[in-house]
Parts: structure tokens; C-alpha cells; sequence
């Protein structure tokens, strides 16, 4: 998982690795945007959107996170998150 905060918004990257860490694939992309007022989630692959919708939450940095790694548990069931890092 990468993340980029900015003043107003989070950018993510959620990518799957091999074993060896020599393949490693995006499997989606994505935002939250309106902090602190109102906070938007839009998230997307190569197939198209995943989600696009209001986050009807506190609009601040802690909601938005909380909120993403909640969504890539449903999402991605499948994966075990190991590693997360801000650009």
C-alpha cells in the first residue's frame, strides 16, 4: 500500500506481490478528496471504478484511513497487507 497526503487529500496505490517480490502488480488506485469539509472516495483498476461515494463520516485524515484499509479488507479478502509506505 503507498499512500501521498496532501493538505486535502490521501492518493493510494494497493499492489500484490509475489513471494520473491519480483512481480509485483497494481490492483487498484485511488483518493479521498474534501478534507476537512467533505470527504469524497473514488477508487478504480484497470477494469474501471470500484467505488466512487460520499463518505457520510467526520471529513478528516483518521476517518479517510480508517475507512481505506476497512475497504481493502472487504475488497481484497484475500490479501494480507505487509507493507505500507508515504511518499
Amino acid at each position: 500500500l503507498t499512500l501521498n497526503s496532501g493538505s486535502s487529500s490521501i492518493k493510494f496505490a494497493l499492489y500484490s506481490a509475489e513471494h520473491t517480490y519480483h512481480k509485483i502488480s497494481l490492483l487498484c488506485q485511488g483518493e479521498f478528496e474534501g478534507i476537512p469539509t467533505t470527504l469524497h472516495f473514488s477508487a478504480h483498476n484497470t477494469h474501471g471504478s470500484l467505488e466512487n461515494k460520499k463518505i457520510e463520516e467526520k471529513p478528516n485524515f483518521e476517518t479517510a484511513l480508517s475507512y481505506l484499509l476497512k475497504w481493502i479488507n472487504v475488497t481484497f479478502p484475500q490479501l494480507t497487507l505487509s507493507a505500507a509506505g508515504h511518499r
